[in-house]
């Protein structure tokens, strides 16, 4: 009878949850999702299919060079991505130059004066085979240097023999350094480097995984400051060459920088990782005194972040604050022994506070109603599961991190050599607003394979971009599609059970609230009984949505003659429904090249059918 029938309207919010129990969700949180993949937050309530991203410019996709892209970052409205170079140098080896060793993959390679170090690359050709191997056409990453006139390298293979050999026309081409380009309309620009003295020099790339950058206006000039981990700190203004520091700065192998109080901190050093470096005033690459501007924090730093009056240091399981004092110029003050970061890269600044990726998940720091506290409580307690498998399952050296600022929403990336770009994971974070009140939803990513990213300001507009492993630059936020690939996207409510977790309901009719952006296919899939194998579920039910909501917010055209005021045709997706059961949950889902929606919510109508 219509009158037994009743319905139920769900808002749809609330985020993934990997770890909360199924009959918690359903209770408080029936918005939430269990699998929520490929989606946001909306800007318009719910839950919204994730926008594609695009070649940075279409007609120079990618700069030249090797590997993926190091480093990419935004000065003054123009965009830099740094590569590894393809070959700095073509020498010819002397005759059989390469000696291999049985059950080893290790080639140990005859050079005089080669000029290699650990982690540069070396390919080569024309080489006869030794040993059962033919190391052509292989890109190589030398592991040892014995001497000047030795080095060795790594195949893809064991050698069956021990030998000497390769002839007498091996060639190799060894990728000793990388460039950064600056982007133009007519492709990438290789910039210059310079060294303290202004002679031209070249950036090494052994053991050179990414760049960190820092952009500081000190004396109201925007400068970038550019470290490797490997090479002297560099300062670029935007024109000219890039500016090395003096060697006597004591700064080489910096992999991390800041500025803080007008000055500039260096740290990451591969001898001293417990030691800080800062420069004098005003001036990122002067140190007067350089014993004054250097201090130990007690462990190795993975991290440094400004927030309020401090900057705050990070180790793996420490955080100290570094204040101004009027005595020692700076001075260090305890904040916890037992919380750190475990990934400098996932230090980002978002809505006025400090995120970073702590062992256990993802914390702030945030300021208290307690003047001068902070608050360290993990924001990530619904998808703390998901987070610590992170360092089981990846190198968090290689992750990357982008703020969307104009959606307050920050995504890691954890991309792999190994591992297509269709396949690779990340984790969306955005903050809801609602009800007076801020909280933070996540949910996972598929399909971006970011080594690095960045976002800022290109001609007044937020532009996000991010740099792939074969030298692509990408813009976020833009199409349909992931460079052309399909998008897939699942929203997977908890199971509801609607105060009774043993009454059988009879389910007649489900209507989805959404927001096209365009025409779009819809997958609504239902499970009954807590995914119970014993119980039936129906097909999977297909709906369309029919172009995107229009709406007249301009004053310099005319309506309906260059305007059409419209609406969405199908802005609520409704279908009767099938099956029976205590429990029922949605999946909703979508895989294709389609326009974007929302899903704002839902509405389900049912049957009481009695206790069985």
């Amino acid at each position: 009878m219509a009158d037994a029938l009743r319905d139920v309207t769900v808002l749809s919010r609330g985020g993934l949850f990997t770890n909360e129990d199924a009959l918690s969700l359903a209770g408080t949180n029936p918005g939430s999702a269990i699998r929520m993949l490929n989606m946001e937050i909306s800007q318009f309530g719910g839950y919204r299919r994730v926008s594609g991203y695009v070649p940075f410019d279409s007609n120079h996709p990618s700069i030249a060079g090797k590997g993926p892209v190091l480093g990419i970052f935004i000065l003054k409205d123009i965009l830099y991505a740094a590569r590894r170079n393809s070959a700095d140098t073509t020498p010819t080896l002397g005759t059989n130059p390469l000696t291999v060793t049985a059950g080893s993959a290790t080639i140990t390679v005859a050079h005089s004066n080669h000029g290699l170090a650990v982690g540069n690359f070396v390919t080569f050709t024309g080489a006869s085979a030794v040993g059962g191997i033919t190391p052509n056409n292989v890109e190589m990453e030398v592991s040892g240097v014995p001497n000047a006139n030795t080095y060795e390298v790594g195949f893809t293979s064991t050698a069956s023999s021990s030998a000497t050999g390769g002839g007498g026309s091996v060639t190799g081409a060894y990728s000793i350094n990388y460039t950064i380009y600056k982007y133009q309309t007519s492709g990438w620009a290789a910039l210059s480097v310079v060294d303290s003295s202004g002679s031209a020099t070249t950036l090494n790339n052994a053991l050179v995984k990414k760049l960190r950058t820092s952009i500081h206006t000190f004396g109201g000039v925007h400068e970038v400051v550019i470290v490797d981990g490997k090479n002297l700190p560099a300062i670029y203004a935007g024109t000219g060459n890039i500016t090395q520091l003096p060697n006597s700065s004591s700064t080489a192998t910096a992999s991390i920088t800041t500025d803080f109080r007008n000055r500039q901190f260096y740290a990451g050093f591969s001898a001293n990782p417990d030691r800080m470096i800062f420069s004098d005033a005003s001036d990122a690459k002067t140190f007067t005194n350089l014993n004054a501007a250097t201090f130990s924090v007690g462990f190795d730093i993975t991290g440094m972040a400004k927030f309020r009056d401090g900057l705050y240091v990070f180790g793996k399981d420490k955080i100290k604050k570094v204040v101004s004092d009027a005595t020692t110029t700076f001075a260090q003050q305890e904040v916890t022994s037992n919380i750190g970061c475990i990934a400098t890269d996932s230090i980002i600044e978002i809505g006025g506070d400090v995120l970073f990726l702590a062992s256990d998940g993802i914390r702030p720091i945030q300021g208290t109603a307690r003047i001068g506290d902070i608050e360290l409580e993990t924001v990530s307690k619904p998808v703390q599961q998901l987070l610590q498998s992170l360092p089981d399952t990846h190198d968090l050296t290689n992750m990357s991190s982008v703020v969307i600022r104009n959606k307050s929403q920050f995504r890691y990336f954890f991309p792999k050599t190994t591992t297509a770009a269709s396949d690779t994971p990340g984790i969306i974070g955005g903050l809801r607003f609602a009800d007076r009140r801020v909280g933070w939803e996540f949910g996972e990513i598929l399909g971006i394979r970011s080594f690095v990213a960045t976002s800022g300001l290109i001609n007044n507009i937020e532009t996000i971009v991010h740099g792939d492993l074969n030298g692509e630059i990408f813009k976020q936020e833009v199409g349909n599609t992931f460079n052309g690939g399909m998008v897939t996207a699942v929203y997977a409510t908890p199971f509801l059970y609607f105060d009774s977790t043993e009454k059988r309901k009879v389910y007649q009719h489900i209507s989805l609230f959404t927001r096209p952006e365009g025409s779009s296919s819809i997958n609504l899939g239902i499970a009954y009984n807590w995914d119970d194998p014993n119980t039936p579920d129906p097909s999977t039910y297909s709906l369309t949505t029919a172009g995107a909501l229009s709406r007249y917010t301009t004053t310099n055209s005319t309506y309906n003659s260059t305007f059409t005021f419209d609406g969405s045709s199908s802005p609520v997706l409704e279908t009767n429904v099938q099956g029976s059961g205590r429990s029922i949950s949605l999946i909703i889902t979508s895989t294709g090249t389609q326009a974007p929606y929302s899903i704002s919510g839902f509405s389900i109508t049912y049957q009481d059918a009695g206790y069985r």
